[in-house]
């Protein structure tokens, strides 16, 4: 019945005054008369035959892959038996239902009526308000029952259906859209019409029962009460004077049995906040008795509950009356918050009378305890306000409060939960006025707790307030405020106080829930910073929250600054927390090269089905002027000297040797070109570490490669190879995206034939003539290369920012960074931090000791490390430290242990796919350069059973 009220109390409330009850007699000649006229609207039965057609028709809307349910007849008795088939006599005589052959099938059970007659139960309910709405014929199948007498299926919705009592609502307030507010509220098959006048009550009951002939809807008389000044509905007693809970309701509350478990408190609880708007201070009362439902609580009965309980009763049996809101009446909202709930009352003011028409309480919870008083007290009137919308919206509406600052919180700067209610404030025409506690005793009460709030300062260490006692000696400034607190200086005393030698702050003058102790300068606040940071009940939380949790219970001037600070120079933080910053370093292009060949992009596509030839790999040379392209089969298994060799072979016959090379961090790739490099005075660039955009035009050619391969190959994909001499003619004979021209014809000047091609007879041009078109398209390539690398530098730096990081910084690498290392679930995420040494363009070296690790990173892998402040190393900080120089795919070879000398420590264990790894510190060398080594190597060392030993492995 809750949600029942919730729906319908704002259709009825406010236009309610008459009624009378005496039973079922009519003894009225004004009713009578109407009722003779319509004595067809009362039948005894129901007339046979299927009702007229209307618009609104029941559906029963089934998920698409669904199996019809079917189940056999239940079992009855001779007398349910007897019923049944007077039943299904009665229902095929009216057509109401027909005999069936659907593949659903829904038991019957039959159910004694308060008159002492039977009907079909659980599945199915017919004669409930002479229902006559017709089901769609779409799903009349699935209304089949089964029964010992046949199969049937209806065609007039019978109640027990999953939302019939939705479609009968719909179709009421279809009927009476004119009448409803006006003289008419319903609810489902219950009918109420009011009146002002009885001459209009029988004009207005005139028209409904017109209406309801007209749609041939039927009512029982018996069941109906005519010109009563007084009536029952819903659970609610409505009278002119306004509106309260029914007597025998208040009855049942009251004979309530002591409550012995969670479930008689839930439903307990359940009635009484049906009629929650008659109780003042529902929540803050109900409280013991709602903590006793909370999952892994106790179930303890003590006096606080059996005080929360009587009270409850004692406050439904002396519920008020509630006035029914009108159209003309004023509102006022008074709201109040505490500590622990906050409370509202909604009043109209009427021909000078102010009276109450609903209560509000609402306990808060979790996050909701730790905002400000402001934001609960702002949190009290978006409570009420959204409640009430029905009433409020569109209305001039007074609120009472007694925080000050509420009358002018909409003038100053705001957080974005407060910038929510800002904008659901907006919708009202809203006038605050500001109350103080003493005249705002009811709002005040539904919200307060019954016991005094006091500053608890025996919940700090003897210890701690005795230091900030001493401390306070040597901040000037907290000096002064005490001694003008000594001296009664009114303005001072009226936010600060001293409590056993403690200053203490409160925003708001007298509000204890706002009352912080305040810290002096010094070792003090950064006890406190590192307790509410860095201890682990604390959680290493950001800036806003660990504030939040600092400012329950003390103060200092720019608090919020010196937390911001602390925090963002936490060595933990730094290397524990994902940025959620965009990456650092913006894009910037290579250079465009001036000759075809001058630059060369070169990669490999490794890890393809093997041939028949047994390649398993594909080396891609890309020329980054003509885009020329050249496809060589090759193997994963392939060395640098073989790729020197490929490349030789393939590619430097055709076009000798580039001034650049761009090609990711391969080691086959670096080690081979370093040296070939040096001696032939070629200047080599590598990609930056683990970043392809440098290296994009390879990338975007292996693609195109791969596709072809893909679409070509047999079945057994061992021929790829043999592919490729035709793929690279493809490629190369296609306009190429970034230049708009092939690149054969950007190579040759001219195009080259291929099957199918038409030939003309053209005149050879002169030298001059062919010098003066392959300038042309040089130039024309350049221009759209240049276009092309701007437009992706500006869409790809439209997610970017500028990373300012300078040579001799200190920065932390992201873990992904070093794609071959082996990564813990709880290792850092940034490793280091670790010293710039040099830096280009978006590239930056850093100082990796003892580790082949390549040590050229993308700015997007780094960010600077804020070592602001000395700090004790933790156990991530350290780990993070050494997790590069330490890879643990990484290990050192014999001859580089046994030089490493004697074991001092072993740090860590670890299991890798290659089997248990220690991570060891060596004797007489900074815990920094300490490295992983394999169990099998370890156990060669001499002094490595001592140490296992002490360390109790």
């Amino acid at each position: 019945m809750k949600k029942e009220a919730a729906k319908t109390e704002s259709c009825y409330l406010g236009m309610i005054q008459e009624e009378k009850k005496d039973g079922d007699k009519v003894s009225d000649r004004g009713i009578e008369k109407i009722l003779r006229k319509y004595e067809d609207v009362f039948p005894s039965d129901l007339p046979v035959g299927l009702p007229k057609k209307r618009s609104i028709e029941h559906q029963i809307n089934l998920k698409e892959e669904h199996i019809p349910p079917s189940r056999s007849p239940y079992r009855l008795s001779w007398e349910q038996n007897d019923e049944l088939k007077k039943q299904l006599r009665n229902l095929i005589e009216k057509q109401h239902i027909e005999p069936s052959i659907s593949p659903y099938g829904a038991p019957v059970m039959f159910v004694k009526k308060s008159d002492g007659t039977m009907r079909m139960s659980k599945i199915f309910q017919q004669d409930r308000s002479k229902i006559r709405v017709r089901i769609n014929e779409k799903d009349i199948e699935k209304t089949g029952f089964n029964t010992k007498y046949g199969h049937f299926q209806f065609k007039v919705m019978p109640f027990g259906l999953c939302n019939a009592p939705g479609t009968f609502q719909y179709l009421m307030q279809d009927i009476f859209k004119d009448e409803l507010d006006q003289c008419v509220a319903v609810y489902i098959d219950d009918i109420l019409i009011f009146s002002r006048t009885y001459e209009e009550h029988l004009k207005h009951l005139d028209l409904v029962l017109r209406k309801l002939k007209e749609n041939q809807l039927y009512g029982k008389l018996s069941k109906c009460e005519f010109a009563m000044e007084q009536v029952e509905f819903l659970g609610y007693v409505i009278n002119q004077h306004g509106v309260q809970p029914r007597d025998d309701k208040v009855r049942v509350v009251m004979e309530w049995p002591k409550l012995n478990n969670v479930t008689e408190v839930q439903s307990f609880m359940g009635f009484v906040q049906y009629y929650r708007k008659f109780i003042q201070d529902l929540s803050q009362i109900s409280l013991p008795l709602t903590e006793l439902t909370k999952k892994n609580n106790k179930f303890v009965w003590g006096e606080k509950q059996q005080k929360s309980f009587d009270t409850l009763k004692g406050k439904l049996a002396s519920a008020p009356v509630l006035k029914i809101p009108t159209r003309t009446g004023k509102f006022k909202v008074t709201t109040d918050a505490s500590g622990s709930a906050v409370g509202a009352v909604l009043e109209q003011e009427e021909n000078g009378e102010t009276r109450p028409v609903a209560y509000l309480s609402q306990k808060l919870n979790g996050s909701q305890l730790n905002w400000s008083i402001r934001d609960k007290e702002l949190y009290a009137i978006i409570v009420a306000i959204t409640k009430w919308k029905h009433y409020l919206l569109g209305r001039s509406i007074t609120v009472n409060t007694d925080h000050k600052t509420i009358e002018t919180f909409r003038k100053a700067e705001f957080s974005s939960r407060v910038a929510k209610w800002s904008e659901i404030w907006a919708e009202y025409d809203i006038e605050v006025k500001y109350k103080p506690g003493k005249d705002n005793k009811v709002a005040d009460a539904l919200s307060r707790k019954m016991e005094l709030n006091t500053l608890d300062l025996t919940s700090i260490d003897e210890t701690f307030q005795n230091k900030i006692r001493r401390d306070y000696q040597e901040d000037t400034k907290i000096k002064e405020i005490i001694e003008k607190i000594q001296n009664n200086d009114d303005n001072t005393s009226d936010t600060h106080k001293i409590r056993e030698g403690i200053l203490t702050f409160s925003a708001q003058p007298g509000d204890l829930d706002e009352e912080r102790v305040v810290l002096p300068k010094g070792e003090t606040r950064d006890i406190i910073l590192h307790d509410f940071h860095d201890a682990p009940v604390a959680g290493h939380l950001g800036t806003d929250k660990t504030h939040n949790s600092i400012a329950r219970h003390y103060y200092w001037p720019r608090m919020y600054e010196d937390i911001k600070r602390y925090v963002s120079s936490c060595g933990t933080c730094q290397v524990a927390k994902a940025s959620t910053r965009p990456p650092g370093g913006l894009a910037r292009p290579l250079p465009i090269p001036q000759r075809k060949w001058d630059m060369v992009g070169i990669d490999l596509i490794t890890k393809l089905p093997k041939t028949r030839r047994g390649h398993t790999a594909i080396l891609v040379v890309v020329d980054h002027l003509s885009k020329r392209g050249h496809f060589i089969a090759t193997k994963d298994t392939t060395s640098g000297a073989d790729i020197a060799y490929l490349y030789l072979a393939n590619v430097f016959r055709h076009h000798g040797l580039p001034k650049i090379f761009i090609h990711d961090r391969d080691v086959r790739f670096r080690n081979f070109w370093r040296q070939l490099h040096e001696l032939l005075g070629i200047q080599l660039r590598y990609t930056s570490g683990g970043h392809p955009e440098t290296n994009g035009q390879v990338e975007r050619t292996n693609k195109t490669l791969e596709q072809y391969i893909r679409s070509y190959t047999n079945n057994q994909q061992t021929n790829w190879d043999s592919l490729l001499p035709l793929a690279e003619f493809s490629y190369n004979d296609s306009k190429h995206d970034s230049t708009g021209i092939r690149p054969f014809y950007f190579e040759y000047g001219q195009n080259v034939n291929r099957p199918g091609t038409i030939t003309h007879a053209t005149q050879t041009p002169s030298a001059n003539g062919f010098a003066s078109i392959v300038k042309s398209m040089t130039t024309r390539a350049k221009d759209n290369l240049r276009r092309i690398k701007d437009y992706n530098s500006n869409y790809t730096n439209q997610s970017r920012r500028e990373e300012n990081i300078n040579i001799g910084d200190m920065v932390y690498i992201h873990n992904s960074g070093i794609p071959s290392m082996y990564r813990l679930r709880t290792d850092s995420v940034w490793l280091g931090p670790f010293r710039v040494l040099d830096k280009w363009s978006t590239a930056y070296r850093v100082e990796l000791r003892h580790t082949r690790a390549h040590n050229v990173f993308h700015a997007s892998y780094l960010k600077k490390a804020n070592i602001d402040r000395p700090q004790q190393p933790t156990s991530l900080m350290t780990r993070a430290t050494m997790a590069i120089n330490n890879n643990r795919y990484q290990r050192e070879d014999d001859d580089q242990l046994y030089r490493r000398g004697q074991v001092q420590n072993i740090l860590s264990i670890t299991d890798t796919p290659d089997g248990t790894q220690y991570l060891v510190q060596w004797q007489n060398q900074p815990i920094s350069d300490a490295t992983w080594v394999d169990a099998e190597a370890l156990h060669e060392i001499s002094n490595y059973g001592d140490v296992v030993t002490r360390r109790g492995e």
